[in-house]
């Protein structure tokens, strides 16, 4: 169907019924909408991306805390051993 087809159509239409096609026309632009969506949810969880873990303390202790905690770590094995 042309696209002056259809507006001539609609044209033709009393006004109650012209909005009933225009909230039928909302609801199939909409139902597209959340298919695209759907497939595109789908796509991503056919092919996720490696997920990055993050730790609650990233970034929270420096350097010379974490050498010290290394070699406390490094004593307490020694001492098990």
């Amino acid at each position: 169907m042309s696209t002056w087809a259809f507006y001539s159509k609609i044209e033709r239409l009393p006004d109650h019924l012209k909005q009933q096609v225009l909230d039928y026309i909302e609801l199939l632009l909409s139902r597209e909408a959340n298919s695209e969506q759907l497939v595109q949810k789908q796509e991503q969880t056919n092919n996720p991306e490696p997920k990055q873990v993050k730790s609650r303390f990233a970034g929270r202790i420096s350097p010379e805390t974490t050498a010290q905690l290394h070699q406390q770590l490094k004593e307490m094995r020694e001492e098990w051993h």
